[in-house]
């Protein structure tokens, strides 16, 4: 049985809440030792923490109403099961 690995990965991160037009990044392994996937999770990563930090900084974000509410969060804590699929 042959064993594959990714060897390139690409990504455009779209949003509504981006501040910026999304830029395509283009990342391939230099050798077999480099974990690709686990790059691209990296990027992924850096990438949510660079849209959320914006937006926590711009005006237009900053005046706009809580929609997770302290009543929301309490229900939320006092949940039992998901409200998804019904487990635990």
């Amino acid at each position: 049985m042959s064993h594959h690995r990714s060897v390139t990965t690409s990504n455009a991160l779209m949003t509504k809440f981006a501040l910026c037009s999304p830029k395509l990044v283009i990342y391939t392994g230099q050798s077999e030792d480099n974990d690709v996937a686990q790059k691209f999770i990296d990027m992924l990563e850096e990438d949510i923490k660079r849209i959320y930090r914006d937006c926590l900084n711009h005006p237009k974000f900053k005046s706009v109403e809580k929609i997770f509410t302290e009543s929301d969060e309490a229900c939320f804590n006092a949940a039992t099961e998901c409200y998804v699929c019904g487990g635990v």
